[in-house]
């Protein structure tokens, strides 16, 4: 801890070049960067099939006018949780290296695997070193509020009146495929029923699942930041709200971990007063009843609903338990590919691409497993997970990200724009927060 503190000391220290213009065109691009991936993640085209969404682009820009500084200054000075970072990115890029040799699979197949992990986290190397400030910090919140507005309010507006009315090519939707067919949301995995063509809800994401999956990873965060009490159970009951109305069954059970997490909090608290107690107990037992009200307001979800917590579709994990389980027997067999995984390298049985563990021992093995989530660990218990107790942001964070961790195993939405990003752009926004608090106490 000692050595990253004077390693950010040596950052922060870098008055002349806060000043320059390079610094505050890096910001500008950073910020820009932070506030489309969160808001209108989709806003772009797609090339040969690869999406070239306006996110992308600015995050691109981001990296080289980081690598640029870093390569003329000479300036290699990293953390240990960029280490760490890095060391992953460089176990995925060999590892594809060896894939792209193997021959058995094109470039348009491994690509989108590809980029999150090994393009997507330096979303966390170039915020936390353009990031000096705890002001920072703060716009950046207040601005992804806002963004989660938007993102709300579109959401509302396609329930209330249909998705085709509130869309707008090449923002909310991609370009490409909103010309490619006039039902493209029908074709986005959205339907909540088989034969029904009533979609989930998708905002800006053009995905329900991959919509639920995000506003479950950053919406914790800004929940805390809210300082007006009001205002923030506001925002928590626009946020359960629309979790349900996303209609994504991940999206569901994401939000009871987060409710059951924020539970225990609140009963392992030592309050003076029991009654803050009882009516936080209370406020959790009414949350069914006002969700089974608002479902009443959309039966095709209610009927979802309805249909989705029993025995046979828990075991079924949404009919990915099949592929999963010709995985785990292909392992079984073939034990020596589960160190660096099969894709691209041999032939093999089962796939999880939704599932974001499995499909990651598909391309990487226990090796790949260990490159993504050991970084991702070592920032949340170390840093953000230590702090929790004295910062309600830190605590939103930490929130956000395990309830990931844990909806992961079944739809991580990782291979989709901006999953990764945004992951990565929590954790170093709760790792700045963390060094910025052990400086304070220096």
């Amino acid at each position: 801890m000692l050595k990253d503190v004077n390693s950010f000391r040596q950052r922060t220290g870098r008055t002349l070049y806060e000043k320059s213009i390079f610094y505050k065109v890096s910001c500008v691009l950073l910020f820009i960067m932070v506030f489309i991936n969160v808001t209108f993640p989709k806003a772009g085209i797609k090339l040969g099939g690869i999406p070239l969404t306006v996110g992308n682009v600015f995050l691109m820009l981001t990296i080289m006018m980081w690598f640029f500084y870093v390569i003329w200054k000479r300036c290699f000075v990293f953390s240990t949780a960029e280490k760490y970072v890095i060391l992953g990115c460089i176990y995925w890029l060999i590892r594809f290296m060896f894939t792209m040799v193997g021959g058995r699979v094109g470039l348009s197949d491994w690509v989108g695997f590809f980029v999150p992990l090994v393009i997507y986290p330096f979303t966390f190397i170039v915020m936390n070193y353009f990031i000096t400030e705890q002001k920072q910090i703060d716009f950046i919140i207040r601005m992804l509020l806002w963004g989660t507005v938007i993102v709300f309010v579109f959401g509302f507006l396609q329930a209330a009146f249909g998705i085709e009315k509130f869309s707008i090519p090449g923002l909310t939707v991609n370009y490409t495929d909103y010309i490619s067919s006039t039902n493209w949301y029908a074709e986005k995995y959205n339907g909540v029923q088989e034969g029904v063509t009533y979609s989930k809800t998708v905002s800006t994401y053009q995905n329900g699942n991959l919509l639920g999956v995000n506003i479950l990873l950053f919406c914790p965060m800004i929940y805390e930041s809210i300082e007006n009490k009001t205002w923030r159970n506001i925002y928590m009951l626009v946020f359960i709200l629309f979790c349900i109305l996303t209609g994504s069954k991940t999206c569901w059970v994401g939000i009871f971990i987060y409710l059951f997490i924020k539970g225990i909090v609140i009963v392992n608290r030592k309050w003076a007063d029991g009654r803050k107690v009882q009516f936080a107990c209370l406020v959790i037992a009414m949350i069914p009843v006002v969700a089974a009200i608002f479902l009443g307001m959309f039966p095709q979800i209610m009927e979802r609903f309805k249909d989705s917590f029993t025995f046979k579709n828990i075991n079924d994990l949404s009919g990915r338990s099949q592929s999963m389980n010709e995985l785990i027997n292909y392992f079984i067999v073939k034990t020596e590919w589960i160190l660096t995984g099969p894709y691209g390298l041999t032939a093999y049985w089962g796939s999880s691409y939704e599932m974001a563990y499995f499909c990651i021992l598909m391309l990487g093995g226990i090796a790949g497993l260990i490159a993504f989530l050991g970084p991702i660990m070592f920032i949340l218990i170390k840093y953000t997970g230590k702090h929790v107790k004295e910062s309600r942001i830190l605590k939103g964070i930490t929130h956000g990200v395990i309830v990931y961790i844990i909806i992961a195993f079944v739809e991580g939405a990782l291979w989709l724009p901006p999953t990764a990003i945004n992951l990565w752009m929590v954790l170093a926004l709760g790792y700045k927060m963390s060094l910025f608090m052990e400086e304070n106490r220096k």
